[in-house]
């Protein structure tokens, strides 16, 4: 019965060193390169912090999973790694703003004219209990979170 009780508190202070492992500093060179989706999106980040990213499901991006059609659509512009919370995040940025998706280009606010950029905010995820090692794979969920639905994009080699 102590053997069995001395493995018992092994196993848990096992697992709650791991638990307390630090997260790597994420760099800027590990996420550099292409990184494709399984429909065939591409999101190219380069080393001087520029990206470019081709045929992005519009409906998913915007949550819009109950719709059957898809609408892809390309942006480019500016990337950087952000903390939002406890968690990493892959912030994609432009200057450009949406084009013929059934959407509105300008809007206006107390006589101001606005337009809608595009942006988009990946989580960044990893492998192990609290998904925080290396390799990395980039996503956004797809409607309703506890639906456990991501639109996922992992690097090519």
């Amino acid at each position: 019965m102590k053997v069995m009780l001395k493995t018992i508190w092994m196993v848990c202070a096992l697992f709650f060193l791991n638990a307390c492992d630090r997260p790597p500093e994420l760099k800027k060179e590990q996420f550099t390169g292409s990184w494709e989706s399984g429909d065939g999106a591409i999101i190219e980040l380069r080393e001087d912090g520029t990206y470019t990213a081709r045929k992005l499901d519009f409906l998913a991006y915007c949550c819009y999973d109950e719709i059957e059609d898809t609408m892809r659509f390309d942006m480019e512009g500016d990337w950087r790694i952000m903390e939002e919370g406890d968690r990493p995040i892959l912030k994609l940025s432009s200057n450009q703003t949406f084009e013929d998706y059934g959407i509105e280009k300008t809007y206006t606010v107390d006589d101001k004219v606005l337009s809608h950029k595009i942006g988009m905010e990946l989580n960044i995820s990893g492998r192990g209990m609290l998904e925080n090692k290396p390799p990395w794979h980039l996503f956004y969920w797809v409607g309703d979170p506890d639906d456990m639905n991501k639109y996922e994009f992992l690097k090519k080699e």
